[in-house]
């Protein structure tokens, strides 16, 4: 016959349980880090399209400006 089987204290199970947090938290927080930094890389995309069609565009800044504050709901009328 084996010793009986003790039950482990609250601070046990508390440690036992951070112990499997830390464990899953890993992968967990890499993830979240790689989503970030493709993130970031479609934002300095985007910033880089924008910039470049400002660039080579006969339309002024104000213009520009202008155009991005509008409402989009405004061309659908003018359209219609």
């Amino acid at each position: 016959m084996g010793r009986p089987k003790k039950n482990p204290t609250l601070d046990e199970q508390i440690e036992k349980a951070k112990a499997k947090v830390f464990k899953l938290s890993g992968p967990y927080h890499e993830a979240v880090e790689e989503l970030k930094v493709l993130i970031d890389k479609k934002n300095k995309t985007q910033e880089d399209r924008l910039l470049e069609a400002f660039a080579t565009s006969k339309r002024s800044l104000e213009e520009v400006i202008a155009f991005m504050k509008s409402d989009p709901a405004d061309d659908v009328d003018a359209e219609e």
